[in-house]
């Protein structure tokens, strides 16, 4: 039985990972393509906006009052996913108590 080491190379296409590769086993060259979903940790403001259901200048405004916590790098402004997620369950609960 020959088996060699594979080779891989992998790209990111609109947040999905791609994996090429070969190898040789048996004296058979094989190709393989996977394809993984890779989700992003944060997300733009107008993607948060579409996430929240409401327009980007609803998500600036909650940024500026604090209300909607935001990651800064370099000159982006993103939005944790995490922390777009909790700010529904606690308006959620917020309304549920009222």
């Amino acid at each position: 039985m020959v088996k060699i080491s594979s080779l891989f190379l992998s790209t990111a296409l609109n947040g999905v990972a791609v994996f090429w590769g070969w190898a040789i086993t048996n004296e058979r060259f094989m190709f393989r393509e996977d394809v993984l979903s890779v989700e992003p940790l944060t997300v733009s403001v107008k993607e948060a906006a579409k996430m929240l259901g409401v327009c980007e200048r609803t998500v600036r405004t909650l940024t500026k009052n604090g209300v909607l916590p935001v990651i800064r790098i370099a000159s982006r402004v993103l939005y944790s996913r995490e922390d777009l997620i909790e700010f529904v369950r606690q308006r959620s609960k917020q309304e549920a108590g009222n």
